[in-house]
């Protein structure tokens, strides 16, 4: 009979504790000028409390003395759609001491100091593809039609996906596919990117596979694909069924242009046969 494995650790968030002169007033400026929408306090006068928005929750606590000696302090807040809520903030006339600006690490943002002299940045990811616009290549035809084997494995080796890709494998994965599309060299006859939907006709409609070889990358040929795979969806696909992909962050508004939106998901990876 087998037995549990040990419990692992399983992280929800992280909450600041911040000492602050007076809670009541802290947490009205955080919920009135930095606009987050919750709020609770604990106690008659308040001595205790918090706000969040979302994911991010911050408590505070009555403690002057030791608020005066925290002042300068710094939180880092993670989003996305760092103008709007830019707007927002010089809307409500929140002291904002650095406007938004795209740092050498690859992030934009903005800080803004609070009543107790917390300094708090709301920083997103900096768009790592250039400000050039780029035309679609003319040699380049889109196709609806499933990579051959060769051609896949082709693309799998140079967008190093070859750990992740069973070799053997590779006619059962085109084989389970219900779609595919294909982007053509016409010049050369070389399949440069592709895409393959997975469904089961009637609830579900899965994208996987998407690749385009990197020295075809940031040509819109990714946008392509996607195009095409989303017009045959939304003309042949059952209503209400759901569409899905995984990606990873970096790709999220690539994928957000195409109406995909975060819902919440968990996922895991079958263990190497010993």
């Amino acid at each position: 009979m087998e037995t549990p494995s040990t419990s692992r650790p399983v992280f929800s968030h992280i909450e600041p504790v911040l000492p602050v002169r007076d809670v009541k007033e802290t947490i009205e400026y955080w919920h009135n000028v930095l606009a987050f929408p919750n709020k609770w306090y604990w106690d008659d006068p308040p001595t205790f409390g918090a706000i969040s928005w979302q994911s991010v929750h911050v408590q505070f606590f009555q403690n002057p003395e030791q608020a005066e000696k925290t002042r300068g302090a710094s939180l880092w807040v993670k989003m996305e759609h760092l103008d709007s809520l830019y707007e927002l903030h010089k809307k409500n006339k929140a002291d904002i001491i650095s406007e938004p600006k795209v740092r050498p690490w690859g992030m934009r943002d903005y800080i803004v100091r609070d009543i107790n002299d917390y300094r708090i940045t709301f920083s997103e990811q900096a768009s790592n593809r250039t400000s050039e616009k780029r035309s679609f290549p003319d040699n380049i035809q889109v196709v609806r039609r499933k990579p051959t084997a060769a051609e896949y494995r082709r693309l799998v080796t140079a967008v190093n996906w070859t750990a992740y890709v069973h070799d053997k494998k590779v006619p059962e994965i085109l084989e389970a596919a219900r779609l595919g599309v294909v982007a053509i060299n016409t010049e050369t006859n070389d399949v440069v990117g592709t895409a393959l939907l997975l469904s089961d006709d009637v609830s579900f409609y899965y994208i996987k596979d998407v690749m385009v070889h990197p020295d075809w990358q940031n040509k819109k040929i990714g946008t392509a694909l996607m195009e095409s795979l989303n017009r045959w969806i939304d003309e042949n696909g059952s209503p209400n069924a759901l569409v899905g992909l995984f990606t990873g962050e970096n790709l999220d508004k690539f994928y957000r242009q195409f109406g995909f939106d975060k819902m919440y998901g968990m996922h895991r990876r079958v263990p190497k046969k010993k």
